[in-house]
């Protein structure tokens, strides 16, 4: 799973090839915050 930061919208992605999926999000503030939590969880999931 990624996620990344496109300006003040949060991409997550996941999957390769034709099988990726993606949704984004404009968070109500903080984009960098919400993409270093989001990133937390991620890292601390199995």
């Amino acid at each position: 799973m990624d996620i990344r930061r496109e300006s003040d919208r949060l991409v997550i992605a996941a999957g390769s090839g034709q099988s990726r999926v993606s949704w984004s999000f404009r968070p109500p503030s903080d984009p960098e915050g919400w993409a270093q939590d989001l990133r937390t969880v991620l890292d601390s999931t199995p």
